[in-house]
């Protein structure tokens, strides 16, 4: 009885480590690629006539966003899997916390690889732009940067660590 509940317990401490991790601002599941017209990850049509592209930086930008798209949803379906995995070990009668911790750090993996698609999507938006609008766009991100400091109150990616 003593090892079932620890197993319990470690299964739900295990969790919420894991929902708090998934809710950390910084979390890549928690960032849209953005949509819709005149959107290319997260940069809205004000942010786009801001930044004065072109048409053919425009036309570039979907390109790179919808690549970048097409290679994050499948990522995202393995995602929603392995969540769905975990609730039900979790409604099981006996559930296991080393499985639920593997498929935990396989949700964690696939963070990262969603993290650096669309860092090097970002990295590919970059290149397009001139250096007067790279200045702006540097301008633009690093006030976003502050913005995102004082809502966390200096606690930034460790969450207060």
């Amino acid at each position: 009885m003593k090892n079932r509940a620890s197993i319990t317990l470690a299964a739900v401490a295990l969790v919420a480590v894991a929902t708090i991790a998934l809710a950390h601002p910084g979390s890549a599941p928690q960032r849209r690629m953005g949509g819709g017209e005149g959107h290319f990850m997260g940069l809205g049509p004000r942010i786009v006539a801001y930044l004065e592209l072109t048409e053919a930086q425009k036309a570039q930008a979907k390109a790179i966003h919808d690549g970048a798209r097409a290679s994050i949803e499948p990522l995202m379906e393995q995602r929603r899997q392995t969540r769905w995995s975990i609730e039900d070990l979790l409604d099981g009668e006996n559930p296991s916390a080393s499985s639920i911790g593997e498929l935990v750090i396989t949700n964690r993996k696939i963070d990262d690889q969603v993290r650096v698609i669309r860092e090097n999507a970002r990295a590919q938006f970059v290149a397009l732009l001139t250096p007067e609008q790279k200045a702006k766009y540097d301008e633009m991100m690093a006030r976003q940067e502050e913005r995102r400091e004082r809502r966390l109150g200096g606690r930034g990616e460790g969450g207060g660590d």
